[in-house]
Order: C-alpha cells, then sequence, then structure tokens
C-alpha cells in the first residue's frame, strides 16, 4: 500500500506541479501586454479631439490598435532576451507579419495616425516593396487597405514595442522615420517600417535605402540631433506638428499655433516645427502682428540653420526676409530655394523701390 500510495503522492504533485505551471505560463502571457494606452492610443486621441470627430471612428481606430498588439503578442514567445538579436529580429518580422496580414500598406504620404488606422482604398501594388503585401493587395483587389508611411508606421511599431515592454524607440532621419531596438552596449538594430527591413546607421547617413535617398551630413546631424532614439515625450512633442496640420486644415490658427510652441518647447531642434510656425504667421493675417512678423525670421533662420539644403525651408525664410524689409536677402535665398520666379520678381521689384 505504502509504494502505490507513494506514486498516487507523486502523481498529484505532478499534476499540481503542471497546474501551476500552466496558470503561471498563462500569467506571464497575460503580462506581455504592459499597457492598454500606449503612445499610439494617445496620439489617436489627441488626433480625433482635435479633427473634432471623437466618437465611433476613434473608438473603432483604437480597438484596431488594441487587436493588433494582442495579435503579436500571441505570436512572440512568453518571454524576450530584449539582448539577443535574433530575437529582435524575431519581433520585428513578427510586426511585420501581422500588419501585411491586415492589409496595412504603405501610401506616401500618409498625414495622420488616423488615416492608417481608419479603412481607406488599397494602393498600388507597385508601390509595395514587400512580397507579402502586394499579395495582401492582390488577394482582394476591391477591399479596404489600412495606409502607413514612416511616420505612422514607425508609431505603430513604438506602441506594440510599449504594450509588450520591447526596447522599440522611434529614430529620425531628416524627412524620415524608422524604428530602433537597443541591444546590450552601443549595439543596435534599425528597422524601416517603409521597407520591412534592416538598415544601419551608415545606410540612412549615405541614403543608401531603398525607401531613403537623402544624405545626412555630419553638421545636420549634429543640428537636428538626427539618428537619435527619441524619448516618448519627444515623439509626442514631433506628433504635436501632426495636431498643428489637422487644426490648420481647420482653420484653427491660434490652436495650431500653440502646438507648433508645444513642440517647440520640447525640442528646439525641431526644423520642422519652426519652419511651419514661421509660415502660419507669414500666412494667416489674424497671427501677422510684427512681433510674429519679426519672430518668423528667426523661426525661419532656425528651420535652415538646421538643414541648410532643405528647399521648403528656404522658401520660408526668403519669405520671411520679404516681410521683415531684407529684399535682397530674399532674392538670394529664394534663388537657392525653389527659384520661384514670380516671387523673385516681386523681390526684386521691392529692391527697386
Amino acid at each position: 500500500m505504502q509504494p502505490s500510495s507513494h506514486v498516487s503522492t507523486l502523481k498529484i504533485a505532478l499534476v499540481v506541479s503542471l497546474t501551476f505551471f500552466q496558470l503561471g505560463s498563462d500569467a506571464r502571457a497575460q503580462r506581455r501586454i504592459e499597457k492598454g494606452r500606449t503612445i499610439g492610443h494617445e496620439c489617436l486621441e489627441r488626433e480625433f479631439l482635435a479633427a473634432g470627430k471623437n466618437g465611433a471612428a476613434a473608438r473603432q481606430a483604437a480597438a484596431l490598435l488594441d487587436s493588433i498588439i494582442a495579435d503579436v503578442a500571441s505570436r512572440l514567445p512568453a518571454r524576450i532576451n530584449s539582448a539577443d538579436p535574433r530575437q529582435a529580429r524575431q519581433c520585428f518580422n513578427t510586426i511585420e507579419e501581422v500588419l501585411a496580414a491586415r492589409r496595412f500598406c504603405v501610401a506616401i504620404p500618409t498625414a495622420t495616425l488616423m488615416d492608417t488606422m481608419l479603412p481607406s482604398p488599397a494602393p498600388s501594388t507597385r508601390n509595395q516593396i514587400t512580397k507579402a503585401r502586394r499579395d495582401a493587395i492582390a488577394s482582394a483587389p476591391g477591399a479596404p487597405c489600412h495606409r502607413m508611411d514612416c511616420d505612422t508606421g514607425s508609431l505603430v511599431f513604438a506602441s506594440i514595442g510599449e504594450a509588450l515592454d520591447l526596447p522599440i524607440v522611434v529614430v529620425e532621419a531628416p524627412g524620415h522615420k524608422f524604428v530602433r531596438w537597443n541591444l546590450a552596449g552601443r549595439q543596435r538594430i534599425n528597422w524601416d517600417t517603409n521597407a520591412a527591413r534592416e538598415y544601419t546607421d551608415s545606410d540612412f547617413r549615405r541614403g543608401r535605402t531603398i525607401t531613403y535617398k537623402t544624405t545626412i551630413s555630419p553638421a545636420e546631424e549634429s543640428a537636428g540631433k538626427f539618428l537619435t532614439g527619441l524619448s516618448r515625450e519627444d515623439v509626442l512633442s514631433y506628433h504635436s506638428n501632426v495636431v498643428a496640420g489637422i487644426l490648420e486644415q481647420r482653420g484653427q490658427y491660434t490652436a495650431a499655433e500653440k502646438e507648433y510652441l508645444r513642440a517647440l518647447e520640447k525640442r528646439k531642434h525641431d526644423s520642422l516645427a519652426a519652419n511651419n510656425l514661421a509660415w502660419l504667421y507669414l500666412d494667416q493675417p489674424t497671427l501677422r502682428t510684427p512681433a510674429n512678423v519679426r519672430t518668423a525670421l528667426e523661426l525661419a533662420e532656425r528651420a535652415v540653420s538646421i538643414l541648410p539644403r532643405t528647399r521648403d525651408y528656404l522658401d520660408t525664410l526668403a519669405r520671411a526676409y520679404a516681410a521683415n524689409g531684407q529684399f535682397e536677402n530674399a532674392v538670394a535665398t529664394e534663388t537657392r530655394g525653389h527659384n520661384n520666379r514670380s516671387r523673385i520678381r516681386q523681390y526684386r521689384a521691392r529692391i527697386a523701390h
């Protein structure tokens, strides 16, 4: 009896042990989703509020982001070694697989995260780099897709990383965003969400990627703090540019001004915010005060000092010079920029007077 009793006791102990192990595994899987409200949820909320559409569409977009996060979590191991480059690549590829299966396709530009998370007509398969995205569109040609670009795609990746406690950060290059997984020490893996593949910092500096051909000089990299991982606060500050754009479209220029100022408060090197706020001061009669016209010149000069080869910024600076009576500088700057002949004639006419 005693041996039989001993075996029964072992069986019971084994069953109990396995039960608790299973419960523990389930708990770990559940705990993988660390945050229900990610940076993407916050950006969506701000965009819908700015657009005056805070209702069913907002809930639909947030629910889709929740579903994507849960789908990725279900496909990943319960434990991720963040220092293992193989697992980092596995995570990036898994996210891409989930997005492709849900018909997330690249369409440049895609202005807002709202535009990405709500269904829209499918873009051309010719513009899709990956076979998975092309196949997703071709499988149901008339069905809606989700359009994304580097900004919104990086936000989706960062949101998944935040929710699942993965070390994914957004990185900025001039006119471009991608994501990075920080490994041990200074090791890193950069993932371009447009191309769905890995690139080095040097690839971006030299413009040697499929979707990013702009070179980055050492001076530009330093002035704009490019190729540096952005903090959560940095991303939200940059996102104020998106919110400001929505507000401008609705004619809410004072509210847009506040968003640009918010972006610049945290990131004085935000050349986009500096340029756009300068243009807003020059373009909108309600904001075109003498003080703001002078500030526009300061902002435009700041934007050009960071990215001196950007023609849009040079165009804004030329207009700011003209608004401040510096017409010779306006002509010289416009010539370096878009070289708009009509504006150059206007500036030269003012010099004559």
